[in-house]
């Protein structure tokens, strides 16, 4: 049984970016919206979680309405550090791009829960990840696209005159468009990465910034906590539950800790998953299966060690797992995946 679309919770701003560029090619707005089950009035305010197909289905549709393949690009070039509300005005305030850096890391889930972030040390580089809680499928070009830019804009906001990022990198092939691409990113940038994201200087990101205010950052960071709180309930199960496999070191936690960290009874989140048509042993599956491609792309663990951070204490069991998820052995899917890069 195919399982159902996973929700997700998107800022009506972004939308509404979106729609700007329907209307400037003369679409009916309305009718664009209503592929995704929503009306016009309801970009004004907080939207409800959306199916991930619904979403899917917007943005295919955009694209085939403004016959514009950068799409996600000039959407993600219009979302200034301004557009990230309370997020923004915290990482304008930042003391160091590092500070911002893990502010933007552990509130991104305020602007949307299509993606999530983390951090990784690479040489001299510091590499901030867009990790994909939810599998973007036809989609995933145009939102990293409109991620990156964003965040982009957010870390340069803190350390204006200064070039900060070395270089973005996209897991995706260049496309058509990639000197376009050029012109708006004004760094080095590498397709067919591992990884998505962005590398930092490692020697800058401690530096003093210029615009550091650290009172106004602590009422920021409180102000973005306190959103996090209300949101929360808000949220579907699933959503909550993938967020707290994702955010999560080393071993996964089992249903008991996650249900204690939602303060339920894990019969309650049992059933309340069941309710949504999903399972926390499905949920954790997904998850790990999604890690474990980012692990092996990336190259720089052996596979007995991606095992290990995925919580299986068995090499055999991953490897069986990885097989009944990709048709291979771990082994042969990163031969095949340096070959095809390389």
């Amino acid at each position: 049984m195919t399982p159902p679309s996973p929700n997700i919770q998107l800022q009506s701003l972004y939308i509404r970016q979106v729609a700007d560029h329907v209307a400037a090619v003369g679409g009916d707005v309305a009718a664009w919206l209503a592929q995704g089950g929503l009306r016009p009035e309801q970009l004004e305010g907080a939207l409800p979680e959306l199916p991930m197909d619904a979403l899917a289905r917007l943005i295919e549709g955009a694209l085939a309405l403004t016959r514009e393949p950068a799409l996600g690009l000039l959407v993600g070039e219009r979302l200034r550090v301004n557009t990230l509300g309370v997020l923004g005005f915290a990482a304008m305030s930042g003391s160091t791009l590092r500070q911002v850096i893990e502010l933007l890391v552990r509130y991104i889930g305020l602007r949307t829960s299509l993606v999530s972030l983390a951090v990784e040390l690479h040489g001299q580089e510091l590499r901030l990840l867009i990790l994909e809680p939810v599998a973007l499928g036809r989609i995933r070009r145009p939102v990293l696209e409109a991620v990156i830019l964003a965040l982009k804009h957010a870390l340069e906001a803190g350390a204006p005159g200064r070039a900060a990022i070395s270089r973005v990198a996209f897991a995706l092939p260049a496309p058509a468009y990639a000197d376009f691409a050029q012109q708006l990113l004004r760094c080095e940038l590498s397709w067919n990465s591992a990884w998505s994201g962005l590398a930092l200087p490692l020697a800058q990101v401690d530096a003093p910034l210029s615009a550091a205010d650290a009172a106004a950052f602590a009422q920021a960071e409180h102000l973005c906590e306190a959103e996090l709180r209300r949101l929360a309930p808000q949220q579907s199960t699933t959503a909550r539950v993938q967020r707290l496999l994702l955010e999560a070191s080393g071993t996964p936690p089992s249903l008991s800790r996650v249900a204690r960290q939602l303060h339920l009874g894990p019969r309650t989140l049992h059933r309340r998953l069941l309710d949504e048509g999903r399972s926390f042993r499905e949920i954790s599956d997904e998850l790990r299966h999604r890690l474990a491609i980012e692990h092996l792309q990336r190259g720089q663990l052996s596979v007995q060690e991606v095992a290990f951070a995925l919580g299986y204490t068995d090499l055999a069991n991953f490897r069986r797992a990885f097989r009944r998820w990709q048709g291979m052995s771990p082994t042969d899917y990163r031969a095949g995946f340096i070959g095809a890069a390389s």
